[in-house]
């Protein structure tokens, strides 16, 4: 998963004084409160598998540390990786953006701090009342909204610099994820970019955003649903999936992964599909240890990138990562 990749390289770059100095902080106490809505409001609201309730789950090593991930951690990487990639495209200060996908607000709240005018939107009710209150802890304003991705056109009256995905596309249909595409490369006016963040590739051999199985983004929904029952992380929810059972919505809203074919159905190959950057390469080169570089370029995955990357080299470089973490511009 991209929060794990992006603690092991964060300590190895430097955050530019400018966003270092926006970096809002909160005391003990309200930190507490922060974990105590989380469980209360947005893990008492996910859905377990049977037998499992929050309760379990939070007592477990996992739990703990997905509430402190909520808490600190997603906030603390997002700070200190995405936000100096972001500025480096556009800067953040009075940058309009809208942010599909806000979850419990801890990319919101990096987004905002910076100076940047949001509107976060979010399907799931109880992750934007935790967002509203993470907000008011850090005293920081953005708009939010419970939202369908699908239905951002609502926003065609406004205008944005920035429509970022923030770990969203996989977990929406096919149809929806083209539909949302669309409408986002519709909201936008030339100069304006499109950002896609944290989603997993559906052409990556591993998946290591929901199940934790290999290949698992290659099967087909069916027997990926029936192939689900392997998988051995704690909190992946359990399904009924004998032969002949329906793919409940459930299932693909957990996350499927997702590729350069819905982009280039949604906004059109020849539409541009721009790409100015790209997480991955903006990490690299702003590395200061010689030794994670070596890591990097000898290790198995940047074999396998290189390898699909040649399958297919009119496609930009930035498709063919772990994750999709890219922005394209609209010209």
């Amino acid at each position: 998963m991209l929060l794990n990749h992006l603690k092991t390289v964060m300590h190895n770059i430097t955050i530019p004084k400018h966003i270092r100095h926006n970096f809002k902080t909160i005391n003990p106490d309200k930190m507490n409160e922060l974990r105590e809505i989380l469980k209360e409001e947005y893990f008492k609201n996910i859905k377990y598998s049977i037998g499992v309730t929050s309760e379990k789950y939070l007592a477990t090593a996992e739990g703990k540390t997905d509430v402190e991930n909520h808490t600190v951690n997603r906030l603390y990487v997002f700070r200190n990786t995405v936000i100096p990639w972001l500025d480096s495209l556009k800067k953040l200060s009075s940058s309009r953006i809208l942010e599909i996908g806000c979850g419990t607000g801890c990319s919101t709240l990096a987004l905002a701090e910076q100076g940047a005018i949001v509107t976060g939107i979010d399907i799931d009710e109880a992750s934007i009342r935790v967002a509203k209150f993470r907000a008011n802890l850090y005293g920081v304003e953005y708009t939010l909204l419970q939202e369908n991705a699908a239905r951002i056109d609502r926003f065609s009256k406004q205008s944005f610099d920035l429509i970022i995905f923030f770990a969203a596309l996989e977990h929406m249909t096919i149809d929806e994820r083209i539909e949302a595409l669309k409408k986002a490369w519709d909201l936008l006016s030339a100069g304006s970019i499109l950002v896609v963040i944290d989603t997993p590739n559906r052409l990556w051999y591993r998946d290591e955003h929901t199940s934790l199985l290999p290949f698992f983004h290659w099967l087909p929904d069916q027997l990926a649903f029936y192939y689900s029952s392997r998988s051995q992380r704690i909190n992946f929810y359990r399904f009924s999936n004998d032969l002949g059972s329906q793919v409940p919505m459930t299932f693909h809203r957990l996350g499927r992964g997702v590729s350069y074919h819905e982009f280039e159905i949604a906004i059109g190959k020849n539409a541009g599909l721009k790409v100015i950057g790209d997480l991955d390469s903006f990490l690299a080169k702003r590395s200061i240890n010689p030794l994670l570089k070596l890591k990097r370029k000898i290790s198995k995955g940047n074999r396998y990138y290189k390898l699909i990357k040649s399958l297919n080299p009119f496609v930009h470089s930035s498709f063919f990562r772990q994750e999709l973490n890219l922005a394209i511009i609209k010209e």
